[in-house]
């Protein structure tokens, strides 16, 4: 039987490292858990993503039914900007 940790860590291998997709259910099946433990994995894995600075986080997507890596945001470089405009830009 595979602890937590395993579990978490074969997510991890999957999913972050190999960039596969799963869904809830495979995942649930292959790790022989609940969705809701599964989601609670994933949780863990986005959690130390960001804890590390890695601006990636595995998402669910309703349209493929999957789990997915995926980009949180291009960090910002010292003096750039975002490019967004200001709500008062474009006052006179």
């Amino acid at each position: 039987m595979q602890s937590r940790t395993e579990k978490v860590l074969w997510i991890y291998l999957k999913m972050v490292i190999c960039k596969q997709r799963y869904s809830r259910d495979e995942l649930s099946e292959i790790l022989c858990v609940s969705t809701r433990n599964i989601s609670r994995y994933i949780e863990e894995i986005n959690m130390f993503l960001f804890d590390n600075f890695i601006y990636k986080e595995l998402k669910y997507s309703y349209f493929h039914k999957t789990y997915s890596l995926q980009s949180i945001f291009e960090p910002l470089k010292i003096g750039q900007t975002s490019g967004m405009k200001s709500p008062t830009d474009n006052v006179r």
